[in-house]
């Protein structure tokens, strides 16, 4: 067989054709004494034992105990053959034996009554010295052999190497940047039940997670609340087992790495060895929550389990990006959102529950609202039987229709404090009264500034689109530039979004596409003229996102923070004091600052994130609610104008808001009253926003404006 072609040529005309004759004759050669590889010396006696006792200490887990051994069976030996010869113990061998064991192991430094004869020559005292030696050679391998046993021992027991005895207990797998709000969430969730037991299994080292965890939440910040960690694969059986996984109440499985692709592919792999990878009566019995980063691999994402007939019972997907950029743009057009969304998830005030209560079954939904004095009606959960006759693909409907007669086997969702703070009572209804007749005025076009970029930006623009009046005008600033070097930034930011299936927008009516820096303060002074697109001042909305990296939260953060006070002070010089300017932050410390910057409303993406994991992992079904509260269809938690619902003047109390609210197919969670309360700028934030008033009798005075006027958080359709 030959080689030829013009790789001849290629190398300067020398042949690279080769036959099989060719190739045993080399072998030839090489046989009879070519240029082979040189011969070994042959080692002698001592430096194959040394070989032979280096390998076998290396790789025999018995090694020191039988060196140990064979060490003290050599000296007890010697020592009694020198005292049977010099005549000890009337040549008694045992005795001899004994004897030696004694003198090796404490050294020779009792006098014993002397072994033999003679004992006080020097010929027997320098035996006794060389005994001394002896036994000190030995009993210091003792205590080096028992010293790295305990060592071993007590890095066993740092590196976490036993198994977990836990069980009821929520199981983390997976390390990222929302592990401390997400267990911050956990504790607090179980501190009712005086805490309960938190595993966590990531590929770390396990004494380095056991530090970062006693640094960044200590002892009584867990109330009550125990953290394990393990360091192992969380797709090898024995890492999973070792951790109880079959005993977990609730597994959340979070996302690790930056390209969503194939961290979504990690989750589903993750997914399948839960389900198919574990014997049979060790696969998991509860329900698994996956953070996932892209929306398009959720669908996918539900085939790692291994029984599909059961998977969306099972596996409840969290896409983290899709979420946060929905806030985002939700947030920015209602203002005040961000708070009522952090009060509605964390687990400080009130949370979702689900009951039955048989004592409301033939009352309708509208009459059931009344029926909670401590806590506030959302929805019903319907029976599986109503599912599957009615043909709902989700059992949850928050706000369902208002006649709908509530069924046995019906549990009721309401926001309350605990599970044991509410029950359901008498009807609290007061007579209805119609609404005023106040309608808000049309909204006029807006121009909206998206400063930054992310992976789904054409789920956030169409998003944006759904919210923003028509005719507004959309004005992207990012400085992407394409990885290739093919296209320029404008015509790469455009081939993105139409890949990402960027369709026909409703209500905006021009895109334009600007490439800068947004936190450099010349871009953004240019803004108008040099950079490109409207003045800064001319922009009604702001809308700044954190950037998508690696680096620590408070690193991203920072260029925020930097991005706000520029923009907001270009703003101020220019004599706008109000227009809107939200943005994205992604570590909760920085939170306290946003306030320096002057931005109407800031989202911390990864609080939330990790607060809706935590809710959904206590309860399966507030997955359904979360699901409703963000999908496209159904209803959504919105901030209303008191106007809509009270006339000037007017006293009313959280009953009369219930009838009021039913009239527009509203359900009212609580209020913001930042007018009618003189301190409401002094309130920590969370409690700006008053979800479950817990006096609903009190009949309360409220003023609304077109400016800044008391608001009403309410679900409703749009």
């Amino acid at each position: 067989m030959c080689i030829r072609d013009s790789i001849n040529a290629e190398y300067g005309g020398v042949s690279v054709c080769s036959t099989m004759a060719d190739y045993t004759e080399i072998a030839d050669d090489l046989s009879v004494g070519g240029d082979g590889p040189p011969e070994l010396a042959k080692p002698d006696s001592g430096e194959r034992f040394s070989y032979w006792f280096d390998n076998f200490f290396a790789t025999n887990p018995m090694a020191k105990p039988y060196v140990l051994t064979a060490v003290n069976v050599l000296f007890m030996t010697f020592f009694a053959v020198c005292f049977n010869l010099g005549g000890s113990q009337g040549g008694d061998w045992a005795e001899n034996f004994w004897m030696g064991f004694t003198f090796a192991a404490d050294m020779a430094e009792t006098d014993h009554g002397g072994p033999f004869a003679y004992w006080h020559l020097w010929i027997f005292r320098a035996m006794n010295l060389t005994f001394s030696f002896g036994g000190a050679f030995v009993f210091g391998l003792v205590i080096n052999f028992l010293s790295d046993f305990i060592n071993s021992k007590v890095d066993g027991l740092k590196e976490g190497k036993t198994s977990v005895i836990e069980q009821n207990h929520t199981l983390i797998l997976g390390w990222n940047d929302r592990l401390l709000s997400l267990l911050c969430q956990l504790c607090k969730a179980n501190e009712s039940e005086g805490g309960l037991p938190i595993v966590v299994l990531a590929d770390r080292d396990k004494v380095e997670m056991d530090e970062w965890l006693m640094d960044a939440l200590e002892e009584p910040d867990r109330l009550g609340s125990k953290i394990v960690t393990r360091g192992g694969s969380r797709i090898e059986s024995p890492s999973l087992l070792k951790v109880a996984v079959t005993y977990a109440r609730s597994i959340i499985i979070l996302s690790e790495g930056s390209d969503p692709d194939e961290a979504d592919a990690g989750i589903v792999r993750t997914t399948l060895a839960l389900t198919a990878g574990l014997p049979a009566d060790k696969v998991p019995r509860c329900h698994f929550v996956i953070e996932l980063q892209d929306l398009d691999n959720k669908d996918v994402a539900m085939l790692g389990v291994a029984d599909q007939t059961v998977a969306h019972d099972v596996v409840i997907p969290v896409v983290s990006h899709d979420i946060v950029g929905k806030l985002m743009i939700q947030c920015a057009r209602e203002i005040g959102l961000s708070k009522c969304f952090a009060n509605l998830l964390c687990f400080d005030g009130s949370e979702c529950y689900f009951e039955s209560w048989p004592s409301l079954s033939g009352l309708t939904f509208r009459e059931a609202c009344y029926c909670f004095r401590d806590a506030v009606v959302l929805g019903v959960r319907y029976t599986d039987q109503y599912c599957r006759n009615s043909g709902l693909a989700r059992p949850v409907e928050l706000n369902p229709p208002a006649d709908y007669v509530i069924q046995d086997g019906d549990k009721i969702l309401v926001l309350a404090e605990d599970n044991d703070t509410y029950a359901a009572g008498d009807s609290n209804e007061t007579p209805r009264t119609p609404v005023p007749p106040f309608e808000l005025p049309p909204k006029a076009p807006e121009n909206v500034l998206l400063c930054g970029w992310r992976r789904d930006f054409d789920d956030m623009i169409t998003e944006l689109d759904k919210w923003v009046p028509s005719g507004s005008h959309l004005t992207l600033l990012n400085d992407i530039t394409d990885p290739d070097d093919e296209l320029d930034p404008i015509e790469y930011q455009k081939s993105v979004l139409a890949a990402g299936g960027l369709a026909d927008l409703q209500n905006i009516k021009q895109v334009d596409f600007l490439h800068g820096d947004p936190t450099n303060i010349k871009i953004l002074d240019g803004l108008g003229h040099k950079t490109g697109g409207l003045a800064i001042e001319h922009y009604n909305s702001t809308i700044l996102l954190c950037l998508e990296t690696e680096a620590p939260g408070m690193n991203a953060d920072s260029r925020v923070m930097v991005s706000m006070l520029v923009m907001r002070h270009l703003q101020q010089s220019r004599g706008v004091e109000n227009n809107v300017l939200v943005s994205e932050i992604r570590d909760v410390r920085t939170n306290a600052l946003m306030d320096l910057t002057k931005c109407s409303d800031s989202v911390v993406g990864n609080e939330i994130v990790a607060m809706m994991i935590a809710q959904i992992s206590e309860d399966r079904d507030n997955g359904y609610v979360f699901e409703d509260l963000f999908s496209e269809e159904g209803m959504e938690m919105h901030i209303k104008d008191i106007r809509l619902f009270v006339a000037p003047g007017e006293a009313l109390s959280f009953w009369d808001l219930v009838g009021r609210c039913q009239l527009r197919n509203m359900i009212p969670i609580g209020w913001i009253r930042q007018v009618s309360d003189p301190d409401w700028d002094k309130l920590p934030s969370l409690e700006q926003a008053v979800m479950n008033p817990s006096n609903k009798d009190e009949k309360l005075l409220w003023h609304g404006s077109d400016a800044g006027g008391d608001m009403l958080i309410v679900i409703s359709e749009d």
